[in-house]
């Protein structure tokens, strides 16, 4: 639900209103780019307003603090991006580019950069959120966006999609390690299958259940 309110700011067209006023502080972020140069400033657009046909999480825009310029940013020019103040809660938003795995039917191993949030980090490994196009519903023609969590795990540099909304699914993690590590994903599977309804939907509120699994399956076959 929080992501849910997160997202629907980002949409709200009243923020370009405040934007021209001065700026609003929910907005306020510091953006560090891959040469380590950091810009201060306040988002104009953000990385989910790109639309159905637009690259959504791949780009956004801002204006740096003390001008009127706005400048467009992508996800493979810029390291990380931080909230000056708290969205949510006491945390601040850590928002990263990273790589996500986005297969298709002709390019099985398709990945993009682009904007993650972090959910939670173990030493397996670290979970992301972000809010993305349902493919599941647009697929029926109802194109919506949701939140989709990924997994990365400590020795890949690929995100790995597994949960969109509340339904867990290990297809992508599969195509990924169906050569790495088949066993793993077969004990995955095996694990949240046979959890059943209860599992799925305690799964749906603490997406880092994940990284349980993960770290049990390796503490049994050590």
């Amino acid at each position: 639900m929080t992501k849910r309110l997160f997202l629907l700011l980002f949409l709200l067209p009243f923020v370009h209103v405040m934007m021209a006023q001065g700026g609003n502080e929910r907005d306020h972020v510091v953006v560090t780019l891959l040469d380590g140069t950091e810009v201060e400033g306040f988002v104009t657009r953000y990385w989910t307003e790109n639309g159905l046909l637009g690259s959504v999480n791949r780009d956004f825009k801002m204006c740096p603090l003390n001008t009127s310029e706005e400048r467009h940013y992508t996800a493979e020019q810029v390291e990380k991006i931080r909230f000056v103040h708290a969205i949510y809660g006491d945390n601040k938003e850590n928002v990263i580019s990273a790589l996500v795995a986005h297969p298709t039917t002709f390019r099985p191993h398709r990945q993009v950069r682009q904007f993650v949030h972090i959910e939670d980090a173990t030493s397996r490994g670290t979970i992301y959120w972000w809010n993305g196009i349902d493919s599941q519903r647009m697929q029926l023609g109802t194109a919506t966006l949701t939140t989709i969590y990924g997994v990365r795990l400590a020795d890949d540099e690929v995100i790995i999609p597994f949960m969109t909304g509340s339904v867990v699914t290990l297809n992508v993690f599969r195509n990924v390690y169906k050569k790495k590590d088949k066993m793993l994903v077969d004990y995955l599977d095996q694990r949240i299958l046979s959890g059943g309804k209860r599992l799925w939907d305690t799964m749906a509120q603490h997406p880092g259940m994940l990284l349980q699994f993960i770290d049990d399956y390796y503490s049994n076959n050590k």
